[in-house]
Formats: structure tokens, C-alpha cells, sequence
């Protein structure tokens, strides 16, 4: 089973200015664009300024590649880089500085898919990064665990991912053609399985002596507010 790289190998691969490194930068872009973007609009800008600046701050480490290759895995904690790095873009006002040197190129982002409701106005700039940050890791943690399953089987169990053990089980049973307690038996197995993978996750975004348990608690802790 191939698994997807992680967020410090993607980083380093990223300032390798082949093929490959475009495509290690394109995954970066794809996992954290939406924190950052939300981040912008919970500073006062305009959905066409937030954009802008996304756009111009990833193509800035696409274009000049100041900001990926200046990363390393003993620095800290990822997504504390990326907004450090990206505050200070915002300061700086590289955006019509890049948008001049990029000749019109853009980073393909789809911005529509942001949710209204993580728009929210009373959430401050740093929370909503975090916020959907947490909602990413757990996507690309779920997307490493659905590997290993149909599609009717994750379908069926993934609501039970984070939920509590005492939901009922018994229609999600039938849709599966299987016991109440075979069920039972198969949501704690791709518990285990999701915190394995979420665990793997968030280890490759803290340095090497950083604690991942500490980086755990603090995403759940995230998630607990996100719901």
C-alpha cells in the first residue's frame, strides 16, 4: 500500500525545483492554503484580498522558494512555521510585489470550498487557523485509513471515527449486512487504525525532540470546539 508522504518530507522535497518538487509543493498547497486563507479573512480582508494573498504567498515559495527551503524539521511545529511565515508575507506586502513577478500565474486553489460557517466573524484569525488546520490533519488522516477499506465500509463507519462508543450501531449493522456487536468489534478496530494514522500525521509536524502526544492533545482539544 502506497502511503502519502509526509508534511516534512513534503517540505524538503519541495525546494528540489524538479518535477517532483512541484508536485511536493502542490500537496503543501493543498493541505494548509484553507488555514491560511481563513486566517485572512478573520484579519478584516475581502474574500478577493484573502485570496490574493494566499495566492501570493505560495507562489512566493514556488517562485523565490524562500519559504519552504527555509524550513526545517527541527525548527518546530509546522503549522506554527507556516503562519509565522505567512504573518510576516502579510506585513511585508508581497502581494503586488509577487503578483508582478508571477506574470499572471496563479496557484489553482478552489476557493469555493470553503464552508460559510467556518466564517465566522466572532472566531479570531489565529483560532481559525487552527481550527480548520485540525480539520485537514484529520482528513489526511482519513484518507490513509480509507486504504484500507470499501468504500461502503468506510462510508459506514467513518461518523464513529471520533464519536462516542455509545451510539447505536444498529442501522449502520444492517447496512453492512453484519451484527450489532461484529459492528461494535469493527468500530473499535478503525479507532485504533485512525489513531495510528492521525498519530503519524502530526509527528511529521513537530520536530524531532518535540512531544506528539502534547501536539495530539492540543488538535482534539481544537476539534472538541470545532463541533
Amino acid at each position: 500500500m502506497a502511503f502519502e508522504p509526509t508534511s516534512w518530507t513534503l517540505v524538503r522535497q519541495s525546494s528540489s525545483g524538479d518535477a517532483a518538487g512541484q508536485a511536493a509543493l502542490d500537496e503543501l498547497c493543498r493541505r494548509y492554503w484553507q488555514p491560511l486563507y481563513l486566517f485572512a479573512r478573520h484579519t478584516g480582508r475581502s474574500d478577493a484580498d484573502a485570496e490574493d494573498d494566499v495566492q501570493s504567498f505560495l507562489l512566493a515559495a514556488a517562485i523565490e522558494g524562500e519559504i519552504f527551503s527555509a524550513a526545517r524539521a527541527d525548527q518546530g511545529r509546522l503549522r506554527t512555521f507556516l503562519l509565522t511565515a505567512f504573518k510576516r508575507h502579510l506585513i511585508d506586502g508581497h502581494r503586488a510585489a509577487t503578483a508582478q513577478k508571477r506574470g499572471g500565474n496563479t496557484v489553482q486553489l478552489s476557493f469555493d470550498e470553503i464552508e460559510p460557517s467556518a466564517l465566522d466573524p466572532e472566531t479570531d484569525p489565529d483560532t481559525a487557523f487552527d481550527q480548520q488546520w485540525a480539520l485537514n490533519t484529520v482528513r489526511t488522516a482519513e484518507s490513509q485509513l480509507q486504504a484500507r477499506y470499501t468504500p461502503k465500509e468506510f462510508a459506514a463507519y467513518r461518523p464513529y471515527l471520533l464519536a462516542s462508543t455509545d451510539q447505536p450501531y444498529d442501522s449502520s449493522a444492517a447496512e453492512l449486512g453484519i451484527s450489532a456487536n461484529a459492528f461494535k468489534v469493527g468500530v473499535h478496530r478503525i479507532r485504533k487504525r485512525f489513531h495510528e494514522e492521525l498519530t503519524k500525521v502530526v509527528s511529521d509536524t513537530v520536530d524531532e525532540s518535540g512531544d506528539v502526544q502534547d501536539e495530539m492533545s492540543y488538535l482534539l482539544q481544537v476539534l472538541s470546539r470545532c463541533v
